[in-house]
């Protein structure tokens, strides 16, 4: 996985800013897929026509992050059709939601040692 994300969509849910953001995937998709696929898949990817990534959502608040899911060995045809089209970003949007949720929670309520 590369340091390098690519912001891809924002949106706000709430009180809390989402970010959708991509990086390409170094696992090989022999890692992923079945003998018979691969070679079409790799085809694909090297011809441009999918892209094979890990995806990160995160939501802040105040440009703070206050949580992150991410999901390797992703493969779209753009990674904006993770964001359109799979469940994977709507449960990851939810789950970060509900970390972010609890994060404030314990800021607020936070007494010291």
């Amino acid at each position: 996985m590369s340091d390098q994300w690519e912001r891809g969509h924002h949106e706000k849910c709430g009180q809390f800013d989402i970010f959708f953001s991509w990086t390409y995937e170094n696992d090989s998709l022999r890692d992923h897929f079945e003998d018979d696929e691969i070679k079409e898949l790799v085809s694909k990817v090297n011809r441009g026509e999918m892209t094979w990534f890990v995806a990160r959502v995160d939501a802040c608040k105040c440009g703070i992050e206050l949580a992150s899911d991410i999901l390797g060995g992703c493969l779209y045809a753009n990674p904006m059709d993770f964001v359109r089209d799979s469940d994977y970003y709507a449960d990851m949007k939810a789950s970060v939601i509900e970390q972010a949720s609890v994060k404030l929670v314990e800021l607020f309520t936070y007494q010291g040692e």
